[in-house]
């Protein structure tokens, strides 16, 4: 080294080294604390909103008071089963033509809207008989539903048999119901049980021009 030439500055020590090396990783082992703590916050809410979680139906039993209730879904997110599911029990309330309780071992109850069928509201011309008419064939029997689907109400869409009777089927072929043809596209059942009833003029057939309940609905709306 020559004579004046400035001293070079000291070589960093391995503690010094290691301290700048912490201080560089600290911001990433912060935020990655702060996820945690988010992901952790929002199962803890999850949980308190529903201890137990939703069953398949989108339904749960309240810890408070031991009610069984199903979430009602936005009309836009209908959830389709991929494989349709099977449910036993008993018939405990029929609400209209197309819609019953079912009550399940004893213990839940699930809510049914007969699929691809569609009756005379209860305020309707022919709505009251058609209420009577599922009333005789299942109130208080005990009936097995496939489930297909949950529509935008939170009611299970399905199809019921009494024994190895289709009450929906039947429902349209003794003219207590229409097939609903925006909801049973490929059941040509419906449709033949339809014509049958016209046909025959049975049930609310024996009206010239009974109205259908989707333009009931629609008119009332209106």
């Amino acid at each position: 080294m020559e004579p004046g030439e400035p001293l070079p500055p000291p070589e960093p020590s391995a503690d010094a080294n290691a301290e700048r090396r912490a201080g560089e990783m600290s911001p990433r082992f912060g935020t990655m604390k702060t996820i945690r703590l988010i992901i952790f916050g929002a199962l803890a809410l999850t949980a308190h909103a529903h201890p137990g979680g939703l069953n398949s139906d989108g339904g749960h039993t309240k810890s408070e008071t031991g009610e069984y209730h199903v979430h009602r879904t936005p009309a836009s997110e209908s959830k389709k089963k991929s494989e349709p599911e099977e449910v036993s029990g008993r018939v405990v309330s029929v609400h209209d033509g197309d819609t019953l309780t079912l009550l399940i071992r004893g213990t839940r109850e699930l809510k049914i809207r007969l699929e691809g069928i569609d009756a005379p509201e209860t305020n309707q011309a022919y709505g009251a008989r058609a209420k009577q008419a599922l009333s005789e064939f299942v109130f208080e029997k005990d009936i097995v539903a496939r489930i297909t689907s949950i529509d935008r109400y939170g009611r299970s869409i399905g199809r019921v048999f009494l024994g190895n009777v289709d009450v929906n089927l039947n429902m349209v072929h003794d003219g207590f119901a229409w097939c609903y043809e925006a909801y049973a596209k490929n059941d040509e059942s419906l449709r033949l049980a339809e014509q049958h009833a016209r046909s025959a003029e049975a049930g609310l057939w024996t009206s010239s021009d009974p109205q259908a309940p989707w333009d009931f609905r629609k008119s009332r709306r209106n």
